[in-house]
């Protein structure tokens, strides 16, 4: 009795690694989907930023910074808040971009300590 117990048991633990693989293979593809939607909006951002729809680029960049963050991409989010330094400094909007300019280089030294 203790043989088939144990067996059984051996059996539904193999039967659950493969399901264990598939979900850590979706959730690497979930990120590597974020992080590319979070790409192309900062690259979004930046076409916006130069054709001066400086509202537009900011936009973009803030769902940028959200994705980077949620995925924690470190250096996707200090590119994203030193684009919106950039953009709240083009708005005149100066302490905002300091503030912006602040958590990129903390965000910056952290990544220099890794």
């Amino acid at each position: 009795m203790m043989n088939r117990v144990i067996s059984l048991a051996m059996v539904a633990l193999l039967a659950g690694v493969p399901s264990i693989t598939i979900t850590e293979s979706s959730q690497a593809q979930t990120m590597q989907d974020r992080k590319a939607e979070a790409d192309r909006l900062n690259q979004q951002g930046n076409q916006q930023y130069y054709k001066s729809q400086y509202r537009e680029a900011f936009q973009s960049w803030e769902q940028a910074l959200q994705i980077y963050r949620e995925i924690k991409n470190l250096n996707g989010e200090a590119t994203s808040l030193n684009n919106l330094g950039a953009a709240y400094n083009s708005l005149g909007q100066y302490q905002k971009a300091i503030e912006y300019y602040q958590q990129s280089g903390g965000v910056t030294k952290l990544l220099n300590r890794l």
